[in-house]
């Protein structure tokens, strides 16, 4: 059972950016070019078909980011997802058995499928747990090895609120956070109205080895092998091919 969590709303979400903004109500409908009522009935989350139009011009003034533009759209109802190609589990795993010894893991649905010998040896407690966020929440190994864990987990929490209205509220996402609703540091980033609708992106992580006594660096390339899983490959740091890959990746990877 979900523990009072407050799920987005466009009407939320508008009050949320307008506060950020400080503006009054009516100093956003007169910057918007919508009438004041129209406004109070979006906030209010009022059953109403708003115009394309009147949408538009609220998107211009409050969004600030692609990412705020794309969940803005989502809680609209008029955001389409884009299927990724079609993935073989076969194809991975041999993929990801044979890029060992570098750490490579297959994430669907927000569990680790497939993940070779180094990839376990990196986070320790990550294959086999029920999920990423329920790791990430829930086991103390997740902030021993994650120099970076509050910022990380800040872009999950953002990610998971953004593909939880893509989904309409329904489906695997919800069970995830219906099983870490009562961590209190969720709830803190989940209550924050974080958004971030790509996931982290690739690039450089640390990674503390309670083995070595040591921080290691990766860099990670991440690459989207359908709708709802990614391939993560943790190469060694330092490789200029390897740089430009993430680069690549960092547009359309999400880390599920």
């Amino acid at each position: 059972m979900l523990a009072e969590i407050r799920m987005p709303t466009l009407g939320a979400y508008t009050k949320q950016l307008r506060d950020r903004h400080d503006w009054t109500q009516p100093q956003l409908a007169d910057k918007a070019r919508i009438g004041l009522s129209t406004l109070r009935k979006l906030e209010q989350d009022v059953q109403v078909d708003f115009r394309g139009h009147t949408l538009d011009n609220l998107a211009n003034t409050l969004c600030v980011s692609d990412d705020e533009r794309e969940h803005w759209w989502a809680l609209t109802g008029r955001k389409m997802r884009t299927l990724g190609a079609p993935t073989i589990a076969e194809d991975v795993n041999l993929l990801v058995t044979q890029l060992d010894p570098t750490p490579a893991a297959w994430i669907a649905n927000w569990r680790v499928d497939l993940a070779n010998d180094a990839y376990t040896r990196l986070l320790p407690g990550l294959v086999g747990a029920e999920s990423l966020p329920q790791w990430m929440f829930t086991s103390p190994k997740a902030k021993l090895v994650l120099p970076d864990w509050w910022a990380e987990a800040r872009t999950l929490v953002g990610l998971m609120r953004h593909i939880a209205v893509v989904d309409g509220g329904h489906g695997r996402t919800m069970e995830v956070i219906d099983a870490v609703s009562t961590v209190p540091d969720f709830r803190r980033l989940w209550d924050s109205g974080v958004v971030a609708v790509a996931g982290r992106p690739a690039g450089l992580r640390r990674i503390w080895s309670p083995a070595t006594e040591s921080t290691v660096t990766v860099r990670e390339a991440i690459y989207p092998t359908g709708e709802t899983g990614v391939l993560v490959i943790g190469f060694p740091a330092g490789d200029k091919k390897v740089r430009q890959t993430g680069r690549r990746a960092r547009s359309a990877g999400s880390d599920r």
